[in-house]
């Protein structure tokens, strides 16, 4: 199949018509004769998939790059409804035992955020599937809910990697965290700009341009920021639980971190009409998954050795590890009745000057 970004151009020719004669109307161009044919007619044009004399309304009026939009919105409602009662046993089960903290309800914010974002965009297919033209205000405010969620789950994990709340009790680096934020905020922006001036005939994905590009860099830089916050904090924890959690929430959310640049990169590999759809869906899924790895990641009975939130927390600034790998020197007492500058029972005293 030919990619879809290839302007394509559609004719209507008006044929075997009839209309009324000798209406004293002059041709144009005619040089003052009468037109033999005066028509006026109405034209109602709509362009349909294949099989639309089947009666399959899911294919009437979505084009190669669209088709198939519709029902994975359907199924992606579908699992996040499904996530969302289990955040509902997850809250009941922490909140019962009283485990329940900022960490978690910044995720569960986050989830609320892409579960809105899954219903309004199967309130556009819907919409389009029905009239051939969607709601875009339900796709404009589902890219900003998605946003949005997108923002705070990553705050939520250079959080954890700092160790709030679970090693220590000071939050630390305020600024950093909103320099992270306000550029993800300008690139989503700059993303949202170059999908709006792109041309309609091109299908090219949204990531496959300068800003998507950047965005992709950004994300690889976040990543090494979360590793060195991560080990800094792993350093300094001396539970071994807490040591436990800490590393397997830093494999899980490394691969979490790269899942969007492998799939920007094996997308050449996808046919163009192809490429939005497939990652779309991939994106949301592996979002979700990772909403619940966190919780997923020790056992129960380990719940509250990892998030209590009343003993053992640090309550300063967890220091860099350069710091506290730093060896600090230690005094030597010596013993009772031992004064300053005598040696130790045993000991010869050896005379500066060379004798004779």
């Amino acid at each position: 199949m030919l990619p879809t970004s290839i302007p394509r151009f559609w004719y209507v020719v008006l044929a075997n018509c009839e209309g009324d004669l000798g209406s004293g109307k002059v041709a144009p161009g005619g040089g003052g004769l009468p037109a033999t044919l005066v028509l006026d007619a109405e034209i109602k044009l709509g362009l349909f998939n294949e099989g639309w004399d089947n009666n399959d309304p899911a294919s009437f009026h979505f084009g190669a790059d669209e088709n198939g939009f519709w029902e994975l919105c359907i199924f992606l409602v579908c699992m996040y409804a499904l996530g969302f009662v289990g955040i509902v046993c997850l809250i009941s089960f922490y909140h019962k035992n009283n485990l329940l903290h900022e960490i978690h309800w910044l995720l569960i914010a986050s989830f609320c955020c892409y579960f809105l974002a899954m219903i309004l965009h199967l309130a556009h297919y819907t919409q389009v599937m029905d009239s051939g033209q969607g709601l875009e205000g339900c796709e404009i405010f589902a890219r900003c809910f998605e946003v949005v969620g997108y923002l705070i789950f990553i705050n939520t994990l250079m959080l954890v990697a700092r160790g709030w709340t679970i090693t220590t009790r000071k939050l630390s680096r305020k600024t950093e965290n909103l320099f992270f934020t306000a550029l993800l905020v300008v690139i989503y922006v700059a993303l949202f700009l170059s999908e709006t001036l792109q041309d309609p005939a091109d299908s090219t994905y949204l990531y496959d341009s300068w800003a998507g590009y950047f965005f992709i860099a950004m994300t690889l830089a976040l990543m090494l920021t979360f590793h060195y916050l991560l080990h800094r904090t792993y350093v300094f924890e001396k539970l071994v639980v807490k040591r436990t959690f800490y590393r397997r929430f830093g494999f899980i959310y490394t691969l979490w971190f790269l899942h969007m640049p492998i799939l920007v990169a094996v997308s050449n590999a996808i046919p163009p009409y192809m490429q939005a759809k497939t990652l779309f869906g991939i994106e949301r899924c592996v979002q979700l998954l990772a909403f619940f790895m966190i919780p997923m990641m020790q056992k129960p009975k380990n719940s509250y050795e990892v998030y209590a939130t009343t003993d053992n927390l640090y309550d300063a600034r967890i220091p860099s590890v350069a710091r506290q790998l730093r060896v600090q020197p230690m005094a030597i007492e010596l013993p009772r009745g031992q004064q300053a500058g005598n040696l130790p029972v045993g000991f010869v005293r050896v005379s500066q000057k060379s004798s004779n």
